[in-house]
């Protein structure tokens, strides 16, 4: 999306946004940021584009099957027109405050800059009967049809119910479909907003811009999901002050920020893969007032002779407990994938044990909730290198706003 386009609209951004990460060019959150950076954008615009883009992706399995209901079997769409039809189909079943003619005058419009007159035409005609034509997901409860309905991977859905069973799956894929909520941690002793009711932990709600922007901007909170908070003071509990941290896979620090929190005397050090995202760490660090020692390059590679008493390891995953958030991170989930992520995340254990000190603990988190990426592939560590499980939680993602997570706690035999 590039700076010239200082006219595109929010549907349109959305629509490129989409086709963008379709053709595996830039993430979502990327080209939309690019596109709001480019031109004066108002709040609620961006706020839609992101809605349809970020709906879109997170329901292309559905979206699909109702295209195919209404394409002619000899059609065939490209990649460009498929995507638009989706961004479509998206606002009219899933957007219901947006009238129909909104819908499909700017579609038309945006497909008249874009595609084919012949399948500006198709779309036209299609997008005004979309009330007339009866158009249905699958309603039981096969693999292949809860894939579809709630627009995941087949891959996906059989993990689940090969781990929770059916009923828990059902509830995790819906919840993987709800809007997130935005919540921060609570730095200072007196919070001045509303109290997230949780096991005494101190979460506020984000409910508006406004709150927002005074949260963003003040030391005394940390905006937060509460499932990495109750995992934290999980493996907190019984655990002596360390003297040094260190958190390999740092950015955004949040982790690191809380740990300072809870061990305010510890000597910190921070790591992560980028400039990009040391760039991240980097302001976060400034903002909090949080003095660390900070490194680039990958975590499995990290070299000093140092020894520390706490180790962090948010290690890369699936992203599985927040595919809400992260909806593109859904189309990847596959056993190949997981191959991959599993060498990582072994490689970045080895590291840690190499790097920890006689009687510290590695942390071992992750924002998934498939067993091979968590209990799995530590109870196959422990046991290959004489490490005890001291404790370990689990949290399913929620409609309450919990993420999906989980953490251990290692230390040597």
């Amino acid at each position: 999306m590039k700076k010239q386009n200082k006219k595109i609209s929010c549907r349109e951004a959305a629509y490129l946004a989409y086709l963008n990460s379709q053709r595996a060019e830039s993430f979502i959150s990327d080209s939309l940021i690019q596109w709001k950076n480019s031109t004066e954008v108002l709040e609620k615009d961006y706020r839609l584009a992101q809605e349809i883009a970020f709906g879109t992706c997170r329901m292309a399995a559905a979206l699909e099957f109702y295209a195919k209901q209404l394409t002619d079997k000899k059609l065939t769409l490209k990649r460009k027109e498929r995507c638009l039809l989706h961004t479509a189909l998206y606002q009219f079943f899933f957007l219901d405050k947006i009238p129909l003619y909104a819908i499909t005058n700017e579609s038309i419009s945006i497909s008249k800059k874009y595609c084919h007159n012949t399948f500006t035409k198709f779309l036209n005609a299609v997008l005004r009967k979309l009330p007339s034509t009866k158009l249905t997901l699958p309603s039981n409860d096969s693999i292949n049809s809860l894939a579809i309905r709630n627009s995941y991977p087949t891959f996906f859905v059989e993990q689940l119910i090969k781990s929770y069973g059916l009923e828990q799956a059902k509830d995790i894929l819906h919840s993987g479909n709800l809007p997130g909520k935005v919540l921060a941690r609570v730095r200072c002793k007196e919070p001045t907003l509303e109290k997230f009711e949780n096991n005494q932990v101190n979460m506020v709600h984000v409910e508006n811009s406004i709150d927002l922007h005074k949260i963003a901007n003040t030391p005394d909170y940390y905006i937060q999901n509460i499932t990495p908070v109750l995992l934290l003071n999980t493996l907190a509990q019984n655990l002596n002050p360390p003297s040094s941290i260190l958190d390999l896979c740092s950015s955004p620090g949040g982790k690191l920020i809380a740990c300072h929190d809870l061990y305010p005397n510890s000597k910190l050090f921070a790591n992560d893969i980028s400039p990009h995202k040391l760039e991240i760490l980097k302001k976060n660090l400034h903002t909090y007032s949080i003095k660390a020692t900070v490194t680039e390059g990958p975590g499995q590679d990290y070299s000093t002779h140092e020894k520390f008493d706490l180790i962090i390891l948010d290690v890369p995953c699936s992203n599985s407990g927040v595919l809400n958030k992260r909806p593109e991170a859904r189309w990847r989930l596959s056993t190949e994938s997981l191959k991959d992520l599993n060498t990582t995340q072994v490689k970045l254990l080895n590291k840690a044990k190499d790097l920890l000190s006689e009687k510290g603990e590695i942390w071992f988190m992750t924002c998934s909730i498939l067993p091979e990426e968590n209990e799995k592939l530590i109870e196959t560590f422990a046991k290959e290198n004489q490490f005890n499980i001291r404790t370990s939680k689990m949290i399913l993602p929620s409609s309450d706003g919990y993420d999906g997570g989980f953490a251990c706690a290692l230390s040597r035999s």
